[in-house]
């Protein structure tokens, strides 16, 4: 289990893009697939304009918007 999440849909050419990135500095990332066309509350809470992607790093917050400790 990785310390960093990319939320996103696969197909989408920006979530793509940023897995790119990732792989090729050969850093390690948990993938969370997201219902772009009904996105669920908790990626609203994430990305109040509801765009992927989205990349968390759970060293600073494992529960979301307003639990960090910045």
């Amino acid at each position: 289990m990785s310390d960093l999440v990319v939320y996103g849909s696969p197909v989408s050419p920006f979530v793509r893009k940023v897995e790119a990135v990732l792989k090729h500095q050969k850093v390690d990332y948990d993938f969370e697939n997201v219902n772009i066309m009904d996105k669920p509350d908790w990626f609203l809470e994430i990305s109040p304009a509801g765009r992927i992607p989205v990349l968390r790093d759970k060293s600073i917050s494992q529960e979301g918007i307003g639990k960090s400790t910045f």
